[in-house]
């Protein structure tokens, strides 16, 4: 199994308008390819640690690299646009893929 991580940092003003969008719009999306077998949202409960903004992490399992591979080379970049357009400047994040040993 391979867990794809993605952290986010949203700015506290559109907290409430990105979380929304994420749950309602965003995974279910991805989730739509068929590339992952489930997904989760997180919160980081330990705020000192995050420097501006509230931090989240997007997580989905997935079988194998070269799945979530294809997904990254044919889906995401026109799913991360949409982010881009409606949040600009408002959020950073970074990706990690994990494999469970």
């Amino acid at each position: 199994m391979v867990l794809y991580s993605i952290t986010f940092n949203v700015e506290k003003g559109i907290e409430k308008e990105w979380l929304h969008y994420i749950k309602e719009a965003y995974i279910p999306l991805v989730l739509k390819t068929g590339h992952f077998k489930e997904s989760k949202v997180l919160r980081l409960l330990n705020e000192e640690l995050a420097t501006e903004g509230i931090t989240y992490s997007l997580q989905y399992l997935t079988d194998s690299v070269p799945v979530l591979t294809d997904f990254r080379l044919n889906y995401e970049a026109a799913l991360e646009e949409n982010l881009y357009k409606k949040f600009a400047g408002n959020f950073v994040f970074f990706k990690t893929w994990l494999e469970e040993v």
